[in-house]
C-alpha cells in the first residue's frame, strides 16, 4: 500500500542518517520516501501535500551531498560556501517541519476515515512533540543570558530530541503499515525484512501490542466475574428480603385472625 516503503525509508533518513555520511542516506531515503508517498495518494489525497514538500528536501538533501563531496572527498565544488550551507541549514529545519506537519495530516485523515483513534491520537501526540522540539530548537537560537549559560545542556537536549522525535515517528509509521492495508489484504500475513533491526523493531511492537490485549482481555473478565458476582450478591440480598417481608405480612395476618 505504501506505508512499507515509507517506513524503511524513513528509518533510512531520521535514523541511519545520524553519521558524517547522513546527506546521502537522506537523499536516498528522501526518494524512497517519494515513492510511498506517490502510492499512499492513491488511496487518500492528503498524501498530495508532503508529496508536495519533498522536492525542497531532495534540493536540501543536495546540497548535503555537494558539501560532503568538498569538505571529505577532496571535490572542489565553487557553489558551496559558508553563506549557502547557512541558508539550507535553515532550510533544512523549515521543510522538514512542513513536511511532518503534513505527513501527521495525513496520516490523522486516512486513521479518521477507517476508524483507528489510536493511530489519530499518535498522530496528534508526534504534532505536539514537534511543537515542542522546534520550540526549543527557536529558543535556543535567542540571545538568552541562561541559554548561554546552560548552552552544553541545550546541546545535549536539541541533539537528543531529533532521534526520540524520530524514533516516535517510525513506530507512528509502522502501526499504520501494520493496521492500515488496502481491501483484500486483511489477512496477508507481514513480509520479513531484509534488515535484521526492523524484525526486531516489529517483534518487540508485536509483543507489546500482545500483552496489551491480554492485559485488556483479563481485565474485562475481572470486571465481568465482578459484575456477575455484584447481580449474584443482590439477587441473594433481594430474595432475603422478599423472604422476610413474606414472613412479616404472614405476622400481621396472623395478629388480625387473633383479635
Amino acid at each position: 500500500m505504501g506505508f512499507g516503503t515509507l517506513f524503511s525509508f524513513y528509518l533510512v533518513s531520521f535514523l541511519l542518517s545520524f553519521n558524517p555520511y547522513g546527506g546521502i542516506f537522506r537523499l536516498v531515503g528522501y526518494l524512497g520516501m517519494l515513492m510511498g508517498l506517490c502510492e499512499l495518494q492513491q488511496y487518500h489525497r492528503a498524501f498530495r501535500y508532503p508529496i508536495y514538500v519533498t522536492p525542497a528536501m531532495l534540493a536540501v538533501a543536495a546540497y548535503q551531498v555537494c558539501m560532503l563531496l568538498d569538505s571529505s572527498f577532496g571535490i572542489p565544488l565553487a557553489f558551496v560556501s559558508e553563506a549557502l550551507t547557512d541558508v539550507f541549514g535553515y532550510a533544512d529545519y523549515a521543510v522538514l517541519l512542513l513536511f511532518h506537519a503534513a505527513l501527521f495530516y495525513a496520516i490523522w485523515c486516512i486513521a479518521r476515515e477507517i476508524g483507528l483513534p489510536k493511530i489519530m491520537q499518535s498522530a496528534a501526540r508526534n504534532a505536539v512533540v514537534m511543537g515542542v522540539y522546534y520550540l526549543m530548537y527557536l529558543i535556543a537560537l535567542l540571545p538568552f543570558a541562561w541559554v548561554t549559560t546552560y548552552r552544553g545542556y541545550v546541546a545535549v537536549i536539541m541533539t537528543l530530541m531529533p532521534l526520540f522525535w524520530a524514533i516516535l515517528n517510525a513506530v507512528l509509521i509502522y502501526l499504520c503499515y501494520k493496521n492500515i492495508c488496502k481491501e483484500g489484504d486483511e489477512e496477508v500475513p507481514l513480509r520479513i525484512s531484509r534488515f535484521a533491526f526492523v524484525n526486531k523493531i516489529r517483534a518487540e511492537l508485536e509483543r507489546r501490542e500482545q500483552k496489551g490485549i491480554e492485559e485488556t482481555v483479563e481485565h474485562a473478565r475481572n470486571n465481568r466475574r465482578e459484575h456477575l458476582e455484584g447481580m449474584a450478591r443482590n439477587r441473594e440480598l433481594r430474595i432475603k428480603y422478599a423472604e422476610r417481608r413474606d414472613k412479616m405480612q404472614k405476622h400481621k395476618n396472623e395478629k388480625k385472625k387473633k383479635r
